[in-house]
C-alpha cells in the first residue's frame, strides 16, 4: 500500500523581507498572495501526509484552511521568540493520531561532555513525532510514525556540529518513541 507523504519549507512571513528576496515581485510576497499559492499547492499535491517547516499562522490560516481540505494536525512552535515551527498534517479519513512527541534540540545541551557548554546549540529549534493509526476500514495496513525536524542550518561551519548533535538527539528520541510500536519511520526536514 502506497501513501504519499509532502515535505515542504513554507518559509515563515515573519522572515520574508524584500532585501532578502531582491529578484522577487514585491507583491509575490505579501502574505495574502503567498498564502494562497501555497495552498493551492499543497492541495493540488494530495499527499496523505503534509510535514511543514517554517510555519507561522498556524492558528489563523493553515488550521482552519488545512481542516477544510481534509487534514487534522499537530504543531511545535520554536521557543523563545520565534514566531514559527512544525507542523504535520494528515487526512483524518485515512489517520487517526494515537501518539506524539514534542522535541526542542536547545535539550541537546545536556548531552555534552561535562563543563562544556556551547550557545551553540541553543538554536530553538524542534521537531514533531506523530504515530498514525489507520482507522478500521483503511486500506492501510500499518500504522506510521511520521518525523518533521526543523534542524540548524549549517551554513557555517561552526554549526555543523550543532547539526550532528540534533540529529543524533532526534534519532534516539525517535527510535524510543517508537520502540514499543516498531512502525515503519517517515523523516521530513
Amino acid at each position: 500500500v502506497r501513501f504519499r507523504v509532502m515535505c515542504y519549507n513554507i518559509l515563515a512571513q515573519t522572515y520574508v523581507r524584500s532585501p532578502v528576496f531582491p529578484y522577487s515581485v514585491p507583491a509575490a510576497l505579501k502574505w495574502r498572495h503567498r498564502r494562497q499559492n501555497l495552498l493551492a499547492e499543497m492541495v493540488a499535491c494530495d499527499a496523505d501526509i503534509l510535514c511543514l517547516m517554517d510555519v507561522d499562522n498556524y492558528g489563523e490560516w493553515w488550521r482552519p484552511q488545512l481542516a477544510r481540505a481534509g487534514y487534522d494536525g499537530v504543531y511545535k512552535k520554536r521557543p523563545g521568540y520565534k514566531k514559527d515551527g512544525v507542523a504535520i498534517f494528515f487526512r483524518r479519513n485515512l489517520y487517526q493520531l494515537f501518539n506524539s512527541s514534542e522535541i526542542e534540540f536547545n535539550d541537546i545541551e545536556k548531552y555534552l561532555p561535562r563543563g562544556q557548554k556551547s550557545a551553540k546549540v541553543l538554536q530553538d529549534d524542534v521537531a514533531l513525532v506523530l504515530a498514525l493509526q489507520p482507522w478500521e476500514d483503511s486500506t492501510h495496513p500499518s500504522a506510521v510514525c511520521v518525523v518533521c525536524a526543523q534542524l540548524v542550518k549549517d551554513q557555517h561551519p561552526s554549526l555543523a556540529e550543532v547539526r550532528r548533535l540534533q540529529l543524533k538527539h532526534l534519532m534516539r528520541t525517535v527510535e524510543e518513541f517508537n520502540s514499543d510500536f516498531h512502525l515503519p519511520v517517515v523523516v521530513c526536514g
